[in-house]
């Protein structure tokens, strides 16, 4: 799975998210609360905060939602979430997902993942603007 750095899907939200996302297709199997049946999809990029979700069918705004995603070959993470937004992108379903209450362990599972694939963008994204009066800043 190849996970690259993206500070959204629009240029108006390139400098709004404090925390980046990272494109990737991991596999994901989603509960819609109040369904007992289980739906596949994937999702289209991932942060500690939510992820894409790309399903093959609608779910409303403001719906809780259960995912487990495999964000590698051996990384699965458990999250919460609710539906924020959603767009048809063809026969595609596009869903964001802000999650909650997501523990400690899976935002650092993601985190780690990112540093791990993405570390010089991440890096980049988190000091983009700072500016040193030092001709050769320290490393």
């Amino acid at each position: 799975m190849v996970i690259t750095f993206t500070g959204g899907t629009k240029p108006e939200f390139q400098n709004r998210r404090a925390i980046p996302r990272w494109n990737t297709q991991g596999h994901c199997v989603y509960r819609v609360n109040n369904d007992s049946n289980f739906h596949e999809g994937y999702v289209k990029d991932i942060s500690c905060t939510g992820t894409c979700l790309v399903a093959g069918r609608s779910i409303l705004i403001n719906q809780k939602i259960h995912l487990t995603i495999h964000i590698s070959d051996c990384e699965v993470i458990k999250v919460s979430g609710k539906v924020l937004w959603k767009r048809v992108d063809g026969r595609e379903h596009l869903i964001g997902i802000r999650f909650f209450n997501a523990s400690c362990e899976t935002e650092d599972t993601i985190l780690q993942y990112a540093l791990y694939t993405s570390r010089e963008k991440l890096v980049n994204h988190w000091f983009d603007g700072w500016v040193t009066n030092s001709p050769n800043p320290p490393h």
